[in-house]
């Protein structure tokens, strides 16, 4: 599978993703490995809806995509994984496979939270999302590319499970924290004056 395969993939899940809910995204890991041209190890997809049970949540994926039988992963508010503890608007998450790619389905408990959610990754390099066969950087990921550094934001700390993962996975950028970005982004203002 490629990169073309993997986002056709991504787009035929928006859109069916995208009955329930026409804001869905698929956000974080997938678009920043193909911006970077790598392939994705899995498609985060960020959706909402008014299923309020778990039951009623996985029958409506199972009948938007046929054949894909997601597999309950957590209740996020019962889970004790760091890795979604900055996210304040997830409500549970779903594994399944689609056309031969792992998809978490990360359903969210607020309408219309959807691009709050990629502002809320907890690294700036993971500020990214995928809508509409677009790939769409955040702000911070964009300053993060030109000064070729990431940043930890949400109160993270770069020995936390996911920061930690994503300094070994981008060694060619320095990590610093917020207020170390301040002092860099003070310093190349004032080489201006």
């Amino acid at each position: 599978m490629d990169i073309v395969e993997q986002k056709q993939i991504a787009d035929y899940v928006l859109g069916q993703m995208e009955m329930a809910d026409p804001y869905c995204i698929v956000a974080g890991g997938a678009p920043r490995d193909w911006y970077f041209g790598k392939l994705a190890n899995d498609l985060d997809l960020y959706y909402y809806t008014s299923a309020s049970t778990m039951g009623a949540s996985r029958k409506q994926i199972e009948k938007l995509i046929p054949g894909c039988n997601p597999q309950a992963l957590c209740e996020v508010a019962q889970s004790d994984d760091n890795l979604y503890s900055t996210m304040p608007f997830l409500k549970r998450i779903w594994n399944a496979e689609v056309k031969g790619m792992k998809v978490q389905f990360i359903q969210l408990d607020q309408d219309k939270k959807q691009f709050q959610v990629v502002d809320q990754m907890d690294v700036s390099i993971c500020q990214i999302y995928y809508k509409d066969g677009e790939i769409r950087r955040s702000n911070n990921f964009k300053l993060g590319e030109k000064l070729k550094t990431m940043w930890t934001l949400n109160e993270c700390k770069w020995t936390d499970k996911h920061p930690s993962k994503m300094q070994k996975r981008f060694p060619e950028y320095s990590s610093v924290d917020e207020m170390q970005l301040q002092n860099m982004m003070v310093r190349e203002l004032l080489k201006g004056d």
